[in-house]
């Protein structure tokens, strides 16, 4: 599998691999919060656009600049609002719920 591309890059198996020797190292916890929810591996930079398996430019770091942080905390480290998101998904699929609800209540009773 040749890594070209920046989502591409995140399924190399050489990746794969060494995000998961940093979540090992970090004992599969969030560096920030200590939880153990969806872990991730944030990278404080990233290397040249050729790394080490020729493409992938997410090997060519020092562990050091490699952190284990869950979901919620790697959204902070981004600038995403994540509450907010969560929020209105929330909604929407409550909105969803009620409108089937509803369509079903109308359709039976319709019958």
């Amino acid at each position: 599998m040749s890594c070209s591309g920046y989502r591409v890059d995140y399924w190399c198996p050489a990746w794969r691999a060494r995000a998961r020797s940093i979540r090992h190292r970090d004992h599969n916890r969030c560096r920030d919060c200590n939880c153990r929810g969806k872990l991730q591996v944030h990278h404080l930079w990233y290397g040249p656009a050729r790394g080490v398996c020729g493409y992938c430019r997410l090997l060519n770091v020092p562990d050091a600049a490699l952190l284990t942080l869950c979901e919620k905390c790697h959204d902070k480290r981004h600038g995403r609002n994540l509450p907010i998101f969560y929020q209105t998904r929330k909604r929407l699929w409550l909105i969803l719920f009620c409108g089937a609800a509803i369509w079903l209540y109308f359709k039976v009773l319709h019958l």
